[in-house]
């Protein structure tokens, strides 16, 4: 999941950021995350995850985008969450 290798990244190289958002074109994902009567292994990884940042670095922010829609750096963060998904390294 392309959320909880992004929270495995800012806590592996110690981010300090204050405001960190992590952008997700599945809306269904990011309600679930927010939804705590949901008990699913890795929605609960995430959840502590984003606690455990946000105790230490600043406040995490998982944002919706359309899965279409033209953004800026959507390319990169696409090949990067696809590097992800096959345990390819990031540098």
């Amino acid at each position: 999941m392309a959320i909880l290798a992004a929270l495995q990244y800012i806590d592996i190289t110690q981010r300090t950021d204050r405001k960190i958002t992590i952008y997700t074109d599945s809306k269904v994902t990011r309600d679930k995350v927010q939804n705590s009567n949901i008990h699913i292994n890795k929605l609960q990884e995430i959840r502590r995850k984003i606690n455990e940042i946000n105790k230490t670095s600043g406040e995490v922010t998982l944002c919706w985008v359309k899965a279409h829609a033209v953004i800026l750096g959507k390319k990169v963060a696409v090949t990067l969450a696809k590097k992800v998904a096959t345990n390819e390294s990031l540098t």
